[in-house]
């Protein structure tokens, strides 16, 4: 697979010296018919903050790009959503002010609505199954479809595990969910999943909710756990259901014609780099998977473990949401999907 990898309209600096290629330097350039740039400095941000391994995967990326070069090409990385959330990310992305992100593919159907078939419930056993489906040929299909909004599809990032479900009180099946109002990610699948599951739903961006969880403007909300762990969101529920529900795709993508504008061999440092990078978080992540449940328990978190029977009640809820998937993203991609994750 083609590995590797945010609008706000910043006054980012982004440099380009000594024969550096302007933001036109065209698509169908495709790197090694464009005059090559010398030095390189690629600009990345992301929503999450220090702690998470998608920004400790960056800082990765970073290491190799700056060695690979021999300092040629540098990488400098905005955390915590200092540029703005998963949205305006990827808009100055897309507009040029902002070189590369990650972020989950749900924050991405604005741009390419078939991403929303990654939000498709209960598709993977485990992550083996889902890392198969990234790293084959219905993972390459996806990335490829960014080039139309202006994307260089990089790699599939994640965000450790599965997404799970905190909330202010222990939830074992669905019907724990009634009168709940819960975070979800502005996507309309989301939205139809936790409405099928009996909850109500609300979009708030990631960098609020905290607060909004704080301050009780919503009881629940769902995230893997490593980002419950690095963003303390423990503090402000009483308890996480194993719900494994998503497996969390995040996408790391950069602007297209930057791309096209670096030569072959800048481009295969780039790719190499995020090969590495998302290695590194998938192998770190499984290594940490304990230590983040025993974070939660150390601060008193009731940690439910759903039985066979109870797992089965949210998967056959959730299927009522497949409709609103078939109509976001076609049939025929679900169809596939559904066939390729049997």
């Amino acid at each position: 697979m083609k590995k590797a990898g945010i609008g706000i309209c910043l006054m980012l600096a982004i440099i380009f010296v000594l024969g550096a290629c302007g933001g036109s330097a065209a698509r169908e350039g495709q790197g090694s018919n464009v005059a090559p740039q010398e030095k390189v400095h690629i600009t990345v941000g992301h929503a999450g903050s220090e702690a998470t391994l998608m920004h400790r995967a960056w800082e990765v990326f970073k290491k190799e790009v700056e060695e690979a070069s021999g300092g040629k090409m540098t990488v400098e990385i905005y955390a915590n959503g200092q540029l703005g959330g998963d949205q305006q990310l990827q808009e100055a992305v897309q507009n040029g002010d902002l070189i590369a992100t990650a972020c989950n593919t749900a924050a991405l159907t604005g741009f390419e609505p078939k991403l929303g078939v990654f939000a498709t419930p209960f598709l993977f056993a485990d992550n083996q199954a889902a890392y198969e489906l990234l790293d084959g040929e219905f993972g390459d299909k996806m990335l490829n479809l960014m080039e139309e909004s202006g994307f260089k599809g990089l790699g599939f990032y994640e965000s450790v595990h599965f997404r799970v479900l905190s909330a202010n009180k222990p939830v074992h099946t669905p019907d724990d969910l009634k009168g709940v109002k819960i975070r979800v990610m502005q996507n309309p699948i989301h939205i139809a999943i936790w409405e099928a599951l009996g909850a109500g739903p609300t979009s708030i961006p990631f960098s609020e909710l905290y607060t909004a969880l704080q301050q009780k403007t919503v009881d629940a909300q769902e995230n893997p756990l490593e980002l419950i762990v690095a963003q303390r969101f423990y503090e402000v529920q009483q308890a996480v259901t194993l719900t494994n529900h998503l497996f969390s795709v995040g996408m790391a993508t950069m602007n297209l014609d930057f791309y096209n504008s670096l030569s072959a061999e800048q481009q295969k440092i780039v790719d190499d780099a995020i090969e590495k990078a998302v290695a590194f978080q998938r192998e770190a992540g499984a290594a940490e998977y304990k230590d983040y449940l025993k974070t939660l328990q150390d601060a008193g978190i009731e940690v439910v473990t759903l039985t066979p029977q109870e797992l089965e009640l949210f998967r056959e809820k959730a299927k009522a949401a497949y409709p609103v998937i078939a109509k976001e993203v076609g049939q025929d991609l679900l169809d596939e999907l559904l066939a390729a994750t049997k």
